[in-house]
Order: structure tokens, then C-alpha cells, then sequence
């Protein structure tokens, strides 16, 4: 019981993270992703409901975890996004979270065992319960990030050096 209510209060403060992103309406008003990081991803708009593992999922929020904006790397001081070993463990328990929330709203609950006719399964656990096979998954997702940011031309700029500056 404890783990769902949790994982509600995630995904409400996920959806307003992802409203505030959007600019309210998705459409590319406002900060973040409405500011051409979709754009710049051909087809990724389509993408937002569908399975967290078939698409590049929350980009933007892993960014703004790690301290960071996405922004096109010919923006004055942009550079390469770099992930440290401890910010890509966070995200990568981020990233389990995620896909928990997912895997309950579509009705799977948690057991010993994996079944999708009973949609039970046996990863819904946090996260340092997980096998290092099954968190290197996670880490993988997040560590992959940078990559897909430099090979659409984007980087990041430091978001503590947006407010001072």
C-alpha cells in the first residue's frame, strides 16, 4: 500500500513537472521540451503515451534532474551533457520508479513471479531490491541520454547558472 501511494504522489508531481514543461498546453509554448527539444527529435511528440521501454523517455526530465536544460549545443555556453556515477544512479532509481508507475497504471501489481495474463510482476519492487542485472538496465537507459542529446546537436547548460545569470 505504502509503494502505491508513492508512486501516485510521483506521477501527479510528474504530471505537473510535465504540464510546467510543456507550457501548459504541449504545444511548444513555455520552458523545456516545448522549446524545440521535440521538435528536434523527430516523431518523439507521437511517442509520450506509449511504452516508457520503446522510446527515448523523459529526456528532459532525467536533464532537469541532473541540474541541467536542454538546450541546441550552438546556444552560448552549452556543452555536452556529462553524467556523473552517483546522478546516474539517482536517475537510474528514477527511471525504475517510472516505469513501476507505468507498469501500475496499466493494472500490473507486484508477485513473485512474472505472469501478463494475471499482470503481475516480479520486478515491481524498489528499486535496492533489484538484482545489479536488472538496475544496470536502468543505469543503461539513463547512461544513454548524452547520446541521444548529441546526436540531435543539443547539450545542456547548467540551470544554477541560468538563475545567477
Amino acid at each position: 500500500m505504502r509503494i502505491t501511494t508513492l508512486l501516485f504522489v510521483l506521477f501527479l508531481a510528474r504530471a505537473a513537472q510535465a504540464q510546467s514543461i510543456l507550457g501548459g498546453s504541449g504545444t511548444g509554448s513555455g520552458g523545456g521540451l516545448g522549446n524545440g527539444l521535440l521538435d528536434a527529435l523527430p516523431g518523439v511528440a507521437g511517442l509520450l503515451n506509449t511504452d516508457p521501454v520503446e522510446r527515448p523517455r523523459d529526456i528532459e526530465t532525467r536533464v532537469l534532474n541532473a541540474g541541467q536544460r536542454a538546450v541546441p549545443l550552438a546556444t552560448p555556453g552549452a556543452q555536452p551533457l556529462v553524467l556523473a556515477e552517483a546522478t546516474v544512479e539517482r536517475l537510474a532509481e528514477d527511471e525504475h520508479e517510472a516505469w513501476m508507475l507505468h507498469q501500475l497504471l496499466n493494472g500490473y501489481r507486484a508477485g513473485s513471479r512474472r505472469d501478463e495474463h494475471t499482470r503481475i510482476h516480479h520486478l515491481m519492487v524498489p528499486y535496492g531490491e533489484l538484482a545489479e542485472a536488472e538496475k544496470d538496465k536502468d543505469r543503461a537507459i539513463v547512461r544513454n541520454t548524452p547520446r541521444l542529446l548529441a546526436s540531435i546537436g543539443w547539450g545542456v547548460v547548467s540551470r544554477s547558472k541560468e538563475v545567477a545569470g
